[in-house]
């Protein structure tokens, strides 16, 4: 009876045994899709400091992302902060745990000037 008893715990052992490497492996798959989502952002931020000065026109704006295979739309606001243009490129990082967009959002004035440029993760995961 008693060799039973303690071979009613080998699961739970194994399980235990096993628990570091799964949580490995999750943070593996992790570091892969946050690796492309920073390699997004990267390439975005630098493209538009080079390429999207600050005072340029909405419809410079519009262009720029254009010619990049992307489309700026509006509007996107925080009340009660000022209102965004933004481009989404969806699902650059994502995994059963996590997803993640990347946003360029580019705020434009009543004069039709772009006046700040920030590039962002959006999302939910580890």
């Amino acid at each position: 009876m008693k060799a039973h008893y303690l071979n009613s715990y080998q699961p739970l052992s194994l399980a235990a045994c096993y628990l570091p490497l799964i949580f490995l492996l999750i943070t593996l798959i992790t570091g892969c899709s946050t690796t492309a989502v920073d390699t997004r952002i990267h390439y975005w931020e630098k493209e538009t400091s080079a390429n999207l000065p600050i005072g340029s026109t909405k419809l410079q704006a519009q262009d720029f992302f254009r010619a990049r295979g992307a489309e700026l739309k509006c509007c996107v606001s925080a009340p009660p902060g000022p209102s965004y243009h933004l481009m989404i490129e969806r699902k650059v990082g994502h995994h059963f745990l996590m997803e993640y967009d990347v946003v360029v959002l580019v705020e434009i004035s009543s004069a039709e000037k772009v006046t700040s440029i920030s590039v962002q993760r959006w999302g939910v995961g580890l």
